[in-house]
């Protein structure tokens, strides 16, 4: 059997298999087919993925709705960065 999203153990019946491996094949196959067929390769590929429940009725909004980004050529980083610690902002509480 080939790879298939599932969930992680910490989340076991949730409805989102947010470990995404059939969908990292598919992303592959299809650029393994463009080469097979001397098309140039993506240098990047981006997706929407839209888990967890509705914030409210009628929304298309989630949850844990996010956005991944999958670098093929590693060229294509310029530079990073390193997240710093948060700060109190405008007196509101810093959460933990």
């Amino acid at each position: 059997m080939g790879p298939v999203n599932a969930n992680p153990s910490s989340d076991p019946y949730s409805k989102d298999h947010i470990i995404r491996r059939l969908d990292c094949d598919v992303i592959k196959k299809v650029h393994e087919y463009f080469h097979a067929a001397g098309q140039p390769p993506f240098d990047s590929v981006r997706a929407l993925f839209p888990e967890g429940n509705a914030l409210y009725s009628g929304a298309g909004f989630r949850e844990s709705t996010h956005i991944q980004i999958a670098i093929r050529n590693p060229n294509m980083i310029k530079g990073f960065f390193l997240p710093r610690k948060e700060i109190n902002w405008k007196g509101l509480p810093v959460p933990l």
